[in-house]
C-alpha cells in the first residue's frame, strides 16, 4: 500500500446485512459506497458506511456480528492530517 491508500475491512455481517424483504446489502453497495467517499477521512468512510448499512436494513433484526475497520497509510515522515486520528 502507499501513502494516501485507503483499506477498508469487513465481516460477512456487513456484506450479508438483510433488509425487511430479505435482500442482502452485498459487496457491491460496499464498493459503490466507498466509492463514493473520494478521498474523505477514514472515520467518515466508516460513519458513511455504517449509515448506509442501517439505512438499508431499516431496523431489520441483525443475523450476524459486524465488524469494519477502515485505514488510512501515510507515509511515516509526513504528519497525519488533522482530522485523522492516530
Amino acid at each position: 500500500m502507499e501513502d494516501g491508500d485507503i483499506l477498508v475491512a469487513c465481516t460477512d455481517g456487513i456484506i450479508e446485512a438483510e433488509s425487511r424483504n430479505g435482500e442482502l446489502w452485498g459487496a457491491q453497495r460496499l464498493e459503490s459506497v466507498f466509492s463514493a467517499c473520494g478521498r474523505q477521512t477514514p472515520q467518515r468512510i466508516l460513519d458513511r458506511i455504517l449509515n448506509e448499512v442501517s439505512a438499508f436494513t431499516d431496523g431489520a433484526p441483525q443475523k450476524d456480528d459486524m465488524a469494519l475497520l477502515v485505514m488510512g497509510v501515510r507515509a511515516e515522515s509526513r504528519p497525519a492530517p488533522d482530522q485523522w486520528q492516530v
